[in-house]
Formats: structure tokens, sequence, C-alpha cells
């Protein structure tokens, strides 16, 4: 019964992460001064998660989005969180001084179409 609610849990997570791309209009919450601290807390919630390819593909559209919107990063509720969790670094991706080889193999390839310039290690 657990394995049900954990996947429902999931889902919930995954549905919310994807309003989260698109909504509010104009300027979706990932990349909102004012929102993005919520909307990426539910991608922080996800990575406790197996991977999956649902997951891979919000992951990247949220990088995809970086030519679109600016990330607005409020930098006072992520300081402190490492490299590693490389959504709380949104505005680094952006401006091309976040580290690629931290980001997992499938984002690194959108890293790279968003900074063509830059090369690969």
């Amino acid at each position: 019964m657990a394995e049900k609610s954990e996947k429902s849990d999931y889902q919930d997570l995954l549905e919310e992460l994807d309003a989260y791309l698109s909504w509010p209009e104009g300027s979706p919450a990932v990349y909102n001064y004012y929102e993005s601290y919520i909307a990426l807390e539910t991608r922080d919630e996800l990575s406790k998660y197996r991977l999956t390819d649902e997951l891979i593909e919000l992951d990247k559209q949220i990088i995809r989005g970086l030519k679109k919107y600016t990330a607005e990063v409020n930098r006072k509720y992520v300081d402190d969180d490492p490299l590693e969790k490389w959504w709380w670094h949104l505005d680094k991706i952006q401006n091309g001084t976040y580290p690629p080889e931290l980001l997992p193999d499938y984002l690194q390839v959108e890293y790279f179409k968003l900074h063509p310039h830059l090369k690969r290690p």
C-alpha cells in the first residue's frame, strides 16, 4: 500500500512541477523571483525519488526555458544549496557560469545548446 501512495506522491509532484513551468503565463514560477523558491522546492522533493523519463523531460524543459525567460533566483533562499542541486542555480546555468560537469549527462547536452560558445570538457 505504501508503494502506491509513494507513486501517487511522485506523480503529484511531477504534475506540480509541470504546472510551474507554464504558470503564471509570461513569467513561469520556475524562473520568477517571487515564485521560484516554491517551484524549485518541488524539484528538490522530486530528487528524493528515483529518476524517471518524465522527470528527465521536465528537467530538460527547465533548462530550455532559460532561452526564453530570465532566471530570477532569490539568493537569500538558495545561497547555502550545494551546486550539485543544479535547480537552485538556474541563474548560473543561464549565465554560463555553472560547472557543466556537475549536471547530469542529459542536462549537459541542454547546457551546451544554451551556450554553444562554451567548450565541452
